[in-house]
């Protein structure tokens, strides 16, 4: 469509939120995000790119990826996504664990990580998850 490629060429593309001209903080193509914010509907959109790049990443380094439950994949997609995939990787112990199936150290080293004290209730339900295979029931 002609008009989406006028405004692409006036805006120009920058993929990190900035301050433009006018001094308001603005993403992609001139997206005032202080006039037009993100409705929940595009959020949940850049979510579901979130989780196909985790899946992804998830599903290449992780050995017998293929043999992980879906809650226990689920579980180690939302860290992925929380940490990003260089973050997970650095749960070695943890992923060692999975790789054997011996979920229950998986989760005991999950709670043994800085990246617990930080997220708090989350470590605990995805631990929790990584242990028992089991979605919680608020969930």
């Amino acid at each position: 469509m002609n008009l989406i490629r006028m405004v692409k060429a006036h805006e120009g593309f920058e993929p990190l939120p900035y301050e433009c001209s006018a001094g308001h903080q603005t993403i992609g193509y001139g997206r005032n995000l202080e006039a037009n914010p993100l409705t929940k509907d595009e959020a949940t959109f850049l979510l579901e790119n979130d989780i196909e790049k985790a899946l992804q990443d998830c599903s290449q380094g992780i050995d017998n990826w293929h043999l992980i439950d879906d809650v226990r994949q689920s579980v180690l997609i939302d860290m992925c996504i929380n940490l990003g995939w260089g973050g997970l990787y650095k749960f070695r112990r943890t992923l060692n664990f999975i790789e054997v199936c011996d979920y229950e150290s998986a989760a005991i080293e999950m709670l043994n990580s800085k990246w617990a004290k930080q997220v708090g209730r989350r470590s605990e339900r995805l631990s929790e998850m990584m242990e028992t295979g089991e979605w919680p029931d608020d969930i």
